[in-house]
């Protein structure tokens, strides 16, 4: 059975588990656009950087500004000569008003005709949640084919500076080939949304690129000048694999959905 195989047929196997997880992190009511929800905020930046580091990586809350939340930044470079890819997601959700609208409590995640209904389900718990789960079946499987970096941030839904700051002043130490936003929906097996650009995604303007994802509200998956765009066969196929793992796990361990 090849390794990919092997990893799916793991996740699979754990479909109840990943339920479980992802009904956890949905319950923190990490709203960031109120100050009653703060420490809410940093429990579901201690939660994602917890199961980060029990999946077998570096991870760690930054405090970049003294009025922001931390912002969840985890690595592993296991595989050298592999190419690293990155990360993003954000584990801040909107306010859920008007809250009388909703048919069942926004935090209190539930299941109705095979979809999840809770806050922050689709935008943006679930998506980076199916990268974490990924990574945890391939390390169970003799570790990811490709160098990892997660930057989680907790200020997306309001516009914050802490991830631009501390991308733009730590850019030398977070080149990458490749970058995944997974902010975005995961419909019939794909992203919402997904784009390929070329030589676009370089260390020196790569805060910017992750201010223009926030935009964007994709999945982009772009090769990086700086670290060598025209990686080889061998590469690209180990960065795909891992990509099929996210996917998959994203849209068969649940279908989330952010509405009522």
């Amino acid at each position: 059975m090849r390794m990919l195989d092997q990893v799916l047929e793991r996740a699979r196997g754990r479909r109840a588990e990943a339920e479980a997880a992802l009904f956890e992190l949905i319950s923190i009511p990490s709203v960031s656009a109120l100050p009653d929800h703060r420490d809410d905020c940093r429990r579901a930046a201690g939660w994602v950087a917890a199961r980060l580091r029990a999946a077998g990586m570096e991870a760690r809350l930054v405090d970049v500004r003294e009025d922001g939340h931390p912002v969840v930044v985890a690595e592993w470079l296991g595989r050298p000569g592999a190419p690293t890819l990155t990360i993003y997601g954000h584990y801040d959700v909107q306010p859920p008003d008007p809250v009388e609208e909703w048919r069942t409590p926004p935090f209190e995640p539930t299941v109705r005709d095979g979809f999840v209904y809770g806050r922050g389900a689709d935008d943006n718990k679930a998506q980076h949640l199916a990268s974490i789960l990924a990574i945890e079946h391939w390390f169970a499987n003799g570790g990811p084919p490709v160098n990892l970096r997660f930057l989680i941030e907790g200020e997306e839904e309001v516009g914050g500076r802490s991830l631009p700051d501390y991308v733009q002043a730590n850019a030398a130490d977070l080149a990458a080939d490749y970058l995944i936003v997974a902010d975005g929906s995961l419909r019939n097996g794909r992203p919402h949304r997904a784009r390929r650009s070329s030589d676009r995604v370089r260390t020196q303007v790569y805060h910017r690129t992750l201010l223009a994802c926030h935009r964007n509200s994709s999945l982009t998956l772009a090769p990086s000048r700086a670290s060598g765009a025209r990686c080889a066969r061998q590469r690209r196929l180990s960065v795909s694999a891992f990509v099929c793992t996210a996917l998959r796990i994203g849209t068969r361990f649940c279908r989330a959905q952010a509405t009522r």
